[in-house]
């Protein structure tokens, strides 16, 4: 088996007295790697604890006990220390309770941003006022994530240079053959390639210069 190094995050639990099921569940280690951990930079096993059974009628207030403590940031040790119970049984209540174990921190929300912002983040402006997208696609579709929901990104480019939402496909003009380019000012719907045609028509009967 190769050799396991020791981890700082895993000693620090060790040191606080955390039970291996709790490390484990915090870090997402072994048994095997919190054992090595131990061994490797000789860590004592400071469990504390009197490990008496608790009656009945004392649990409740155990209970809220330990909650206050761990909510208040309390290592295993100090709450061992302060009630006078086992880590496992400590850790028993956090579960309980619903109260993540020391050291587990909860993933960090990707900051919010307006859908103006979003699209400025997430794009890049080129030569010829062109604007590249760089954010997450759903298969084709550039998928803008801001607010609270998932928008089209050529949509939220088109209504913000057009001041109106798109009708119909939105694609590019005829002289943009940059490959998904999203600047609103090469994008185009329904409404402007028919206003396009209808134009181009008057102009074929009456000339240009009507």
């Amino acid at each position: 088996m190769a050799e396991v190094k020791a981890r700082e995050d895993v000693a620090a639990m060790l040191r606080d007295g955390t039970p291996y099921r709790a490390i484990q569940e915090a870090l997402g280690v072994s048994r095997y790697q919190v054992i090595e951990t131990r061994r490797h930079l000789k860590i004592p096993n400071t469990s504390t604890g009197s490990g008496r059974r608790i009656a009945p009628e004392d649990r409740p207030a155990i209970e809220r006990r330990v909650v206050e403590l761990a909510l208040a940031g309390a290592t295993f040790r100090q709450i061992a220390e302060d009630v006078g119970i086992t880590n496992p049984t400590i850790a028993a209540i956090r579960r309980k309770h619903g109260l993540p174990n020391p050291g587990r921190r909860p993933p960090p929300s990707p900051p919010r941003r307006s859908i103006a912002e979003a699209l400025a983040f997430h794009t890049r402006t080129g030569d010829d006022g062109h604007v590249h997208w760089t954010g997450p696609r759903n298969g084709r579709m550039a998928a803008l994530t801001a607010e609270g929901n998932r928008h089209n990104a050529r949509h939220v480019a088109f209504r913000m240079h057009h001041g109106r939402d798109p009708n119909g496909y939105v694609l590019n003009i005829d002289t943009c053959t940059v490959d998904g380019c999203i600047a609103g000012a090469h994008l185009t719907d329904n409404t402007i390639r028919e206003q396009a045609a209808l134009d181009a028509l008057y102009d074929a009967i009456f000339g240009s210069d009507q």
